[in-house]
């Protein structure tokens, strides 16, 4: 890891929560899992050296932004972009997919650096390392054929899980499928079903505290949804009922600061571009943030964590695509700004992060 060389520092790396690694030697690092800080140790014993592993001197954490659907061309895309958390601009591009993809969810082991996105709509998986610009690579099946479903993780503890999805006409699907992110080929396993079968829903969690939420979508009509259901994902089981978001809407994206707990819905099928925030771990009401700078829906969005940005990119209006990204600061409800431009113009795609 990078930390290693630029503290000048060496010896091997440790993740772990809460308590010092036992069998360590002075110029180990240790990442705090539970609140993410970077520790080093000298001849007295830790001594904390960043706040967080990827905040050195250069670009910080990666958003990247991966597939989506160019409805003026009608023709779907294999694109990855990528932005800079910390620095307001324009998208660049990072690689492709290995097929061309949209409708699709992702998600990541955050510091860990490794995205996991599913080639919509057939059951294949691949990852990219995040720092590291290149294109997709195997990793293996999950959930069959569906699009539309959404995905979320347990962070750096390496379980990704994807929820939900639609097939053809009137045929939805509720399962909850997980994978281990850092181990290639780990194919989804079963891991409960949602509290009803729908597609183009959201998902956020909290991160290493283990609470995944999956938000709003739609059922056959359409009929849209308010229902949030919550699951703990370090444990296989069904979901079970959160709460209700203020706007029932298909089309929304969801994203979260992590450990610190404050869950994010964005956009959808509301002309009004509503943005709401919960509290994961309370299971408790949604709440309004403020709007999106252009409503739209099936949008990619990640965030920096405890950093507190997230970011949205791409769109559909109902009528056309847009480029926009704009960002939040999660912790500070208030409506969204302008933070630059995808490399190409489209909606239905998916975002994931490195933080």
């Amino acid at each position: 890891m990078s930390i290693v060389t630029n503290y000048g520092r060496k010896g091997a790396t440790y993740m772990q929560d809460r308590i010092p690694p036992a069998d360590s030697d002075t110029g180990d690092v240790w990442i705090k899992t539970d609140d993410r800080n970077v520790y080093a140790r000298d001849s007295g014993g830790y001594v904390q050296i960043t706040e967080y592993f990827r905040d050195f001197p250069g670009e910080g954490s990666r958003g990247v932004f991966i597939g989506g659907f160019d409805t003026n061309l009608v023709v779907a895309l294999n694109i990855i972009d990528y932005i800079a958390f910390v620095t307001l601009s324009n998208a660049y591009d990072f690689g492709d997919t290995s097929i061309i993809t949209y409708r699709n969810a992702a998600t990541s082991n955050g510091i860990q650096d490794r995205g996991v996105y599913n080639i919509s709509p057939y059951s294949d998986t691949e990852y990219i390392t995040i720092s590291t610009c290149e294109n997709g690579l195997v990793f293996g099946t999950c959930g069959g054929d569906y699009m539309l479903k959404a995905a979320t993780s347990n962070d750096s503890y390496q379980r990704g899980v994807f929820g939900g999805g639609y097939l053809a006409a009137g045929v939805y699907h509720d399962e909850i499928e997980y994978i281990t992110i850092n181990v290639v080929g780990s194919n989804g396993i079963t891991f409960g079903d949602l509290s009803l079968a729908r597609s183009n829903l959201g998902a956020c969690s909290n991160a290493i505290r283990n609470t995944g939420v999956f938000g709003g979508g739609q059922t056959n009509g359409p009929v849209y949804r308010d229902e949030m259901d919550y699951i703990t994902i370090n444990t296989p089981s069904n979901a079970v009922y959160f709460d209700d978001l203020i706007v029932a809407r298909s089309g929304l994206s969801g994203t979260s600061n992590g450990y610190n707990d404050r869950g994010i819905f964005a956009g959808g099928t509301d002309s009004t571009g509503i943005i709401e925030y919960i509290n994961i771990s309370s299971h408790s009401f949604s709440n309004d943030f403020g709007v999106l700078t252009l409503p739209r829906r099936g949008i990619g969005c990640s965030s920096n964590k405890n950093r507190q940005r997230a970011v949205f990119g791409g769109g559909y209006t109902g009528a056309v695509d847009t480029n926009i990204i704009d960002y939040i600061t999660i912790n500070n409800p208030n409506d969204a700004a302008d933070f630059g431009d995808l490399t190409v113009t489209r909606g239905f795609l998916t975002g994931t992060s490195n933080a």
